[in-house]
């Protein structure tokens, strides 16, 4: 265990390695502000997307890619912005300023690529879990997004302890606890407060702060929805655990909380094993 003192200038280190990360680009948060508005139209966020001509770029290319399976050609941003839609567009372009900004600052972690493959397996998994509560696809496309980014706070207590390596947690509700606990043994902070801090640096939502908080603690002061389904997440990207592991992680009446049973946690991870195959 460190002392006080070790502890102090660690989390100073790690408050500082945070500050010193970019903004949000300016265009960023006008497209945030103005998706904002309940009542947005796509004329209000093409003006916006307009002036960023790289990010232009960029929605033109996916968009004209497989993936979206349009049988024609799309050359202009306000066709390019209807079929990719108002959300998904604020979740891409601050998905792809975060890694941009991941894969700069943090480039002496030498396997970052293990960051990002842990990342996206938790997003794919957590969104199964939602989907299997029967949430909308627009809290499906919140909880891929803090998929994606739940461990940003690990990369950033890495680097203030002068490790080379993500290291990826245990396959255990202990486990997944004690990386938590080691943080703060040593740091005096988690990486999912420092994780939060850092999506309160870019100005994103309150509820995607509290998801990354608590998504190692989702049953701490109640239940939480969202932090739960990352959390489960992880269970179902092991192959070490039996269904019957999977069903009882967290108690019966937690699970159910969440809006899902035993039986749908197990038939999330079945259809995550036929997604990821």
């Amino acid at each position: 265990m460190a002392s006080q003192e070790q502890k102090k200038v660690l989390s100073r280190k790690v408050t500082d390695l945070i500050d010193r990360l970019p903004p949000l680009p300016d265009t960023i948060r006008e497209l945030r502000k103005t998706a904002a508005n309940p009542n947005v139209r796509f004329s209000h966020i093409a003006p916006v997307l307009k002036k960023d001509p790289p990010l232009c770029a960029d929605l033109l290319h996916l968009v004209n890619s497989a993936y979206f399976g349009v049988n024609h050609s799309v050359d202009t941003i306000d066709e390019a912005l209807r079929i990719f839609g108002v959300e998904p567009l604020i979740n891409f372009v601050t998905l792809t300023f975060s890694e941009n900004v991941i894969r700069q600052k943090f480039a002496s972690l030498s396997n970052i690529n293990a960051y990002f493959e842990h990342s996206r397996k938790i997003s794919k998994a957590a969104t199964i879990v939602a989907k299997k509560a029967r949430n909308s696809r627009k809290v499906q496309d919140f909880i891929s997004t803090a998929g994606l980014l739940h461990d940003i706070g690990r990369l950033v207590i890495l680097i203030a302890q002068d490790k080379g390596v993500f290291e990826l947690a245990g396959t255990s509700y202990e486990s997944l606890l004690a990386v938590i606990e080691t943080e703060e043994d040593i740091a005096g902070m988690n990486h999912c407060t420092a994780g939060a801090h850092i999506c309160q640096k870019w100005g994103l939502s309150p509820l995607l702060q509290e998801t990354i908080q608590n998504h190692h603690t989702p049953l701490e002061g109640g239940i939480h929805r969202e932090p739960g389904y990352i959390f489960l997440a992880h269970f179902c990207t092991f192959d070490e655990i039996s269904d019957m592991m999977l069903a009882t992680v967290l108690p019966a009446e937690s699970i159910a909380g969440m809006g899902l049973s035993p039986d749908k946690l197990v038939a999330a991870r079945k259809e995550y094993r036929k997604t990821v195959a």
